[in-house]
């Protein structure tokens, strides 16, 4: 292989955090000598980087963005590459009376909190995490507003939500792969997941896919698009057995799953 190849990936926060995408860009430059550098943000950021012609590739959550990214030509191709789901955590204490509600769907779960007027924390950013919590309180027919919704836009990452949701015994939106690796797992409580929701309603709202998605050569002329399919397709082949078997050791299950149909479309 030739020296000197390298490709710069704008990444949401939360593989970047686990540690999984460090793990795979080594694993691939082992096997092919192209070095990958990444750049952790927002889904949202992320995009607007490369819309911005600053990366080859992008990793993001946010599937409205990722559309529009698509059908405004910044993107040629992309792969559903993995996935983990949403989880509404808050304090053991539960101030909302979440763990009585009959109806445990995760709209009435969120109708519940602002009705009570129990903290809540958001993001507030553009990151596929606050996209989807503007999906879930839209579904429940909440417009979210008042001194017990906080929003921390300055936080960076799940992991820093976890904390100061943790810290002021709030309710907050994050992806499972977040909570476990944070270490205030203690006094947060898992009110919905996709194991304990059963409409299905509330499952779509808590899928949480991860997509690669390659930079447009035509939009952006000087976009490494070769190397990115190269990448793209050692994902989908060599690095699927490392997403499978990523935090197995740790945590007895996988952080992400594999997404079926991770076809370069």
């Amino acid at each position: 292989m030739q020296a000197g190849r390298n490709l710069l990936l704008a990444s949401t926060m939360e593989p970047v955090e686990a540690g999984l995408l460090d793990l795979l860009e080594n694993a691939f430059y082992q096997s092919s000598n192209i070095l990958v550098r990444h750049i952790a943000v927002g889904s949202g950021r992320a995009l607007e980087i490369a819309s911005n012609g600053r990366v080859d590739i992008v990793l993001t959550h946010a599937p409205k963005l990722e559309e529009q990214f698509i059908e405004e030509g910044w993107g040629l191709s992309k792969v559903p590459l993995m996935a983990n789901d949403y989880i509404l955590v808050g304090p053991s204490s539960d101030p909302a009376k979440l763990k009585f509600t009959e109806n445990n769907s995760v709209t009435e779960l969120f109708k519940k909190i602002a009705f009570s007027e129990s903290p809540f924390i958001s993001r507030g950013d553009q990151s596929g995490t606050y996209l989807r919590e503007q999906e879930i309180w839209e579904a429940a027919g909440t417009n979210p507003a008042g001194n017990w919704y906080k929003v921390f836009s300055g936080v960076a990452g799940n992991l820093g939500i976890l904390r100061m949701a943790a810290e002021i015994s709030a309710y907050t939106l994050v992806d499972r792969a977040s909570y476990l690796l944070a270490q205030s797992n203690e006094s947060l409580t898992i009110y919905a997941s996709k194991e304990n929701i059963s409409d299905g309603s509330g499952h779509s709202l808590l899928n949480n896919t991860f997509v690669l998605t390659l930079v447009n050569p035509e939009r952006v002329p000087n976009v490494n698009y070769q190397d990115a399919t190269i990448f793209a397709q050692w994902l989908q082949q060599e690095g699927k057995s490392i997403i499978a078997a990523f935090g197995t050791e740790k945590f007895g299950e996988p952080l992400f799953s594999l997404v079926e149909d991770n076809i370069i479309s």
